[in-house]
């Protein structure tokens, strides 16, 4: 026999399980209750929210990178997922945001280009010494003029 038990607020008999433990109201009362008092109280909360935050920020900042590094696989495929399913949307606000953001996203490079200067250095020398063929081709390509290109185009679709 399922146990049962009485909401306090909707009157209504419900299974043990829609209740929260020790609570008298029903799960779904409950959270009715919790949004009425979130729009009553917004300003409140988040104030109360934010002065946690200030006092826990190292507490608060290790529990999430401890979270993303052990759930590294299921945040990328829920990412890779959203990202599928809503391509233009993030397309769109990612313009948006370079636009208007576009001072300081250079003044980030910048000073990331003259923090990592070596590192950068010895990327591009690795990549060219191993995409040197692909490199050159695409020099030949840029340094042929339009219409010597398309003879040439011509004379490669023949063979």
């Amino acid at each position: 026999m399922i146990e049962q038990k009485q909401c306090i607020k909707c009157l209504a008999i419900k299974a043990v399980a829609e209740f929260d433990k020790g609570r008298a109201v029903c799960k779904v009362c409950r959270n009715e209750q919790s949004r009425k008092y979130y729009a009553a109280n917004r300003e409140k909360i988040k104030e109360k929210d934010r002065k946690y935050y200030a006092a826990n920020r190292e507490k608060i900042n290790e529990r999430n990178r401890k979270y993303r590094s052990e759930n590294r696989e299921q945040i990328s495929e829920y990412r890779r997922k959203y990202y599928a399913e809503n391509r233009e949307q993030s397309n769109e606000y990612q313009r948006k945001y370079n636009a208007e953001n576009r001072e300081q996203l250079s003044e980030q490079s910048r000073k990331y280009y003259a923090a990592n200067r070596e590192k950068i250095s010895e990327h591009h020398r690795k990549y060219k010494a191993e995409n040197r063929e692909q490199i050159n081709q695409q020099t030949l390509i840029r340094s042929l003029d339009p219409a010597k290109l398309a003879e040439l185009k011509t004379k490669l679709e023949k063979l």
